[in-house]
């Protein structure tokens, strides 16, 4: 049948007018509404050249319905009616669907509307002939048929979830719940196809793994459209959408109060201020199995903060405010330094009243250089590692304490040394029995209190005198063992006193150098004597 460009535009002119834009419409289903789908227009049959030229090479077995007519130019002026006939012809089987259209239009221009989605199955791919004839009220005659094919649609499958809370940096699946061989699916993020697809096999779900959006950016919509994987593509989208949250994840900054000294506990801390709704676990050494919750935690366990080293601790922050509670982690690394140890402490005490003591220390561990600090009785206070007490004195005594500290300020315990100091004993009184003569006896005396009894005696003296006795006797003395009598008293702490002195004074006896008389005398008469001495 001739067919030109007037009678084509006639045509889709008279289709337009008459159907409606429903006249081309299949839908889809997209979360439990129909959403419209235009059908390609209708140019021509799968006979070439064409014969109707209403009826398309092909058709998808989606809803919707094609409107069949013929131009007006091409029915014969005594035509009442056009009688149309749907026909396939399997193998020689020819049989008549009469229910795969409806009838439409005002004879004698009526047509017929098609409904692919009446086909069923088995004719998917076969010829589906469209025979129409002219009834001129006594005969019908005439005419002449076009063909078509109808392809099945993807089914339509349900998409989940609903929606997807998503954490940056992490991925969710989209699933839909069947497929079937011969399709791909697509996925559409809002309304934009994206470049990768699945292709389908009977009975099988298909996921598609998306990412987090951006929060400022979401929700974000996707969809799958299901196409044929040859021509025609018949795309039919999948019923349903997931909604993609997307959400920022915590920024965690764990800090500490690292480097501590041994003893000092450990303050762990995120360096960010309190979030509400964020749940702050920390683990680590020395912390409860499973973690102790806090914006700010302690941790004080002996068999941590007694022990120098390093100890790793971890922040998790849950954020609680969103449905995905999207946590983020972040480690920190605690030093506990060692604290120097006081080995040894000691002073050479006892000492005397008057004698110096010297205090010595030995310390390991830590870091050196150290630094001392001493304190001690009547104000005493010293930076010296081993200090000196000079010329001490009984206020002296006592308890002498020291807190050494290296090079990272950590301190040792305190440690302590008692230097004792003893009392020296005190001559009270010394003394001699002289003047004595020449010839005589001397006796010495002395008196004694304080220090520790009993005492020992040092004297010395003239003529080379020496005695331990507390009081001496010099017999038989001449002019030689006149002089000064010293004498050094110790007790029994060996302390000794201040040198006592007495002076003795022996005097010389006289000498008589000659002594005579005048006698002889007669008896009666007077005698006369008489001495001449010296010395004395």
């Amino acid at each position: 049948m001739k067919r030109g460009l007037q009678s084509f535009v006639f045509l889709f002119v008279l289709l337009f007018v008459l159907s409606g834009l429903e006249s081309f419409g299949q839908g889809r289903d997209v979360g439990g509404f129909v959403e419209k789908i235009e059908l390609p227009v209708i140019q021509r049959g799968a006979a070439s050249p064409e014969v109707i030229t209403s009826l398309d090479i092909n058709y998808c077995s989606q809803g919707g319905y094609a409107d069949i007519y013929l131009a007006p130019e091409d029915i014969p002026s005594s035509t009442i009616n056009v009688v149309w006939t749907i026909k396939t012809n399997i193998a020689g089987n020819e049989e008549v669907h009469d229910g795969w259209v409806d009838p439409i239009g005002t004879a004698p221009e009526n047509g017929v509307r098609f409904f692919p989605d009446r086909i069923p199955s088995e004719f998917y791919g076969e010829a589906i002939f469209f025979q129409f004839q002219f009834y001129d009220g006594n005969i019908t005659a005439g005419g002449n048929y076009d063909w078509t094919y109808v392809y099945k649609s993807p089914e339509i499958y349900t998409i989940t979830p609903a929606e997807l809370h998503l954490c940056s940096g992490t991925s969710g699946t989209v699933t839909l719940n069947n497929s079937e061989s011969g399709y791909e699916y697509f996925l559409y993020k809002d309304d934009v196809a994206q470049s990768t697809f699945i292709s389908g096999a009977d009975g099988v779900p298909l996921n598609f793994a998306v990412p987090a959006p951006d929060p400022s950016a979401s929700p974000v919509i996707y969809t799958i459209e299901a196409r044929r994987n040859s021509d025609p593509r018949c795309a039919t989208f999948m019923s349903g959408q997931t909604k993609v949250y997307g959400y920022d994840n915590p920024v965690p900054d764990p800090s500490s109060n690292s480097p501590v000294c041994e003893g000092e506990s450990i303050v762990l801390e995120d360096g960010n201020p309190l979030v509400p709704g964020y749940q702050y676990i920390w683990e680590g050494p020395g912390l409860p199995s499973g973690g102790q919750v806090g914006h700010s935690v302690t941790v004080s366990d002996p068999s941590v903060i007694d022990n120098s080293g390093d100890y790793s601790y971890n922040l998790t922050i849950i954020d609680t405010n969103n449905p995905s509670n999207c946590e983020a982690s972040g480690t920190i690394v605690v030093t506990v330094y060692d604290n120097p140890v006081v080995n040894n402490i000691d002073n050479d005490s006892p000492a005397c009243v008057g004698n110096d003591i010297n205090i010595s220390i030995d310390v390991s561990g830590g870091s050196g250089p150290y630094t001392y600090s001493w304190t001690g009785p009547n104000g005493f206070t010293s930076t010296d590692e081993d200090p000196v007490l000079s010329n001490v004195t009984l206020v002296d005594a006592g308890t002498y304490e020291v807190v050494v500290t290296d090079a990272n300020s950590c301190g040792s315990t305190t440690a302590s040394t008692v230097v004792t100091v003893n009392e020296n004993p005190v001559i009270d009184a010394i003394s001699n029995d002289g003047p004595v003569c020449e010839s005589g006896t001397l006796n010495l005396s002395v008196t004694v209190s304080g220090g520790i009894g009993p005492y020992t005696y040092s004297w010395s003296g003239p003529n080379g005198f020496s005695s331990t006795a507390q009081n001496p006797t010099i017999t038989n003395v001449t002019l030689a063992n006149a002089g000064s009598y010293d004498v050094v008293v110790t007790d029994a702490n060996g302390c000794g006193s201040a040198t006592g002195s007495t002076t003795l004074v022996v005097n010389e006896n006289p000498v008589i150098d000659n002594i005579e008389n005048d006698g002889p005398v007669c008896a009666g008469g007077t005698v006369n004597l008489s001495v001449t001495v010296s010395g004395g």
